[in-house]
């Protein structure tokens, strides 16, 4: 990414688009926003764009760059603590909201998200907000709490 100086090496090929690179980004867990622009050689690679009309050779550097006046947000790793006790630490970058976090962990509950409630110590967390917004860092614990259904 551009500015940050971290360089990671990905084996690519010369017909692979934007797109394809964008893929490969967010599997890796680089970054969790698909708002990317990528370039290559200096010029901005659009969708359509295969590599090989930039890359003049292997080793070149392609830098990425988020749509937008705000930096790069790597993933972070977040640690949840569930109903059961057990804390685990799951990814989750700043820009994440409640509903993608509480979609995320529904495989882990095997509750359906509209029956969460997450929490920051005391705090209930605002669903229309994102993590970052809700005050939650690397650093923060989020409490997953389950609402009974049965209106008691």
């Amino acid at each position: 990414p551009r500015g940050s100086g971290r360089v990671l090496k990905f084996l690519v090929h010369s017909d692979y688009t934007c797109a394809d690179l964008q893929w490969i980004f967010l599997g890796a867990q680089v970054v969790k926003e698909t708002n990317l622009r990528i370039f290559c050689a200096g010029r901005l690679l659009n969708d359509g764009n295969e590599l090989g009309q930039y890359l003049a050779r292997d080793g070149s550097i392609v830098s990425i760059e988020r749509d937008c006046d705000t930096p790069l947000h790597f993933t972070q790793e977040v640690s949840v603590l569930f109903p059961d006790g057990k804390r685990r630490d799951i990814r989750a970058g700043p820009t994440v909201t409640f509903w993608q976090l509480a979609l995320q962990l529904e495989g882990r509950t095997g509750e359906d998200a509209q029956s969460m409630s997450l929490y920051c110590g005391s705090n209930l967390l605002n669903p229309h907000l994102t993590l970052e917004q809700c005050g939650i860092g690397p650093d923060s614990t989020i409490r997953v709490a389950i609402c009974q259904s049965n209106n008691t």
